[in-house]
């Protein structure tokens, strides 16, 4: 998507594509669910994501934010490549910091219908995404709502997701959903 080409445009559920003026509620939310995982011991995520990592993504139109009464309630990331997949991936869209500000029923269900709907209408018939693979409750979350296990890779973590005799690897289960 290029910038501003759904900027402003709210769609159905309150989701709408955000700009950079929304900055700090996206990382209001993904620092929310950061602290949510590593109160868990789940090492998914850094525990505090700096502006940094997600500039590129709200300027170029990639990241989107769920409103709920006038409030920030989730955001998502949908890009057209992801490095974990290699090979062909002009066939997919690839959701990336997936998260709430609240755990509740029904927002993340809105959230990848939309990412669905706008992989579709890119031409794209597979929807990928990742977790931890420690991450047992969101594996069987992503399974539920029809994605496909397909593999784990180990990746290496940068030194901001390490904690002192923690692993430097972590395992990363994929998954994938057919849309059509």
């Amino acid at each position: 998507m290029r910038s501003g080409e759904n900027e402003g445009q709210v769609f159905r559920n309150g989701i709408r594509v955000a700009s950079p003026s929304d900055t700090s509620a996206v990382l209001m939310i993904l620092n929310t669910a950061a602290e949510r995982l590593w109160g868990l011991r789940i090492r998914q995520w850094p525990r505090s994501f700096p502006e940094t990592a997600v500039e590129a993504d709200l300027r170029a139109g990639n990241t989107w934010i769920l409103m709920e009464d006038g409030r920030p309630a989730g955001t998502m990331t949908v890009r057209w490549a992801d490095p974990l997949w290699p090979g062909d991936t002009s066939a997919a869209g690839y959701v990336h910091r997936l998260a709430v500000r609240r755990p509740r029923r029904g927002h993340g269900r809105v959230l990848l219908e939309r990412a669905a709907d706008l992989t579709l209408s890119h031409g794209r018939a597979l929807l990928r995404l990742d977790c931890a693979a420690e991450n047992t409750a969101l594996r069987t979350y992503y399974e539920r709502t029809g994605f496909v296990h397909r593999r784990d890779v180990a990746v290496a973590l940068s030194p901001g997701f390490q904690l002192l005799g923690s692993p430097s690897r972590l395992s990363i289960s994929l998954f994938e959903m057919a849309l059509r």
